[in-house]
């Protein structure tokens, strides 16, 4: 057999059926926006686009926007594309700005705090999971915009949230500087 044929069988194979993963392309702006705990959080790609491997979403965060410190099973990374944040991952702090990245391993403690006006983050979750975490916790953003004030999860639905999400807060939510 010819390398061109041996390449044409190779390319023609379908992986996606193999592992249940579909391709997908999105425009600017595209995904399924979330008005998620004060944040705009558009899950660019899920669990089921992916069979499970990883999920991705671009978050806006206005400033001071910060989780308590926490961990959970999947792995998490964070790259920065325009703003100012602080993260402490385990007992390291860093100051991220655009083109900055941080990756935290499943189980590791870790929180941020946003410095400047708003963060766009370009986040991804691997193994998927977060992402549920997100829906769990959010609602359908209405606009392509930070949420207003009063949309918020009760006290109740946060804890229950964060239970059924894997997610085991560790210490308090970071203070502005």
């Amino acid at each position: 057999m010819s390398i061109e044929k041996a390449r044409a069988a190779r390319c023609s194979e379908d992986f996606s059926m193999q592992t249940n993963a579909r391709p997908k392309i999105l425009g600017p702006g595209e995904g399924d926006a979330r008005w998620f705990l004060g944040t705009l959080a558009t899950i660019k790609v899920d669990g089921d686009d992916s069979a499970g491997r990883l999920a991705i979403w671009e978050a806006l965060l206005p400033k001071d926007a910060g989780p308590p410190l926490h961990k959970h099973p999947e792995d998490e990374t964070f790259y920065v594309l325009d703003g100012r944040m602080t993260v402490w991952v385990g007992d390291e702090s860093r100051h991220l700005s655009p083109g900055s990245l941080m990756y935290v391993p499943g189980g590791v403690p870790h929180t941020f705090i946003v410095e400047s006006e708003t963060a766009r983050v370009l986040m991804l979750s691997t193994v998927a999971g977060i992402e549920r975490f997100i829906r769990t916790l959010s609602e359908p953003a209405r606009r392509l915009q930070l949420p207003p004030d009063d949309v918020f999860p009760s006290d109740e639905e946060i804890v229950a949230g964060f239970a059924a999400g894997r997610v085991e807060i560790c210490g308090p939510r970071p203070t502005p500087a």
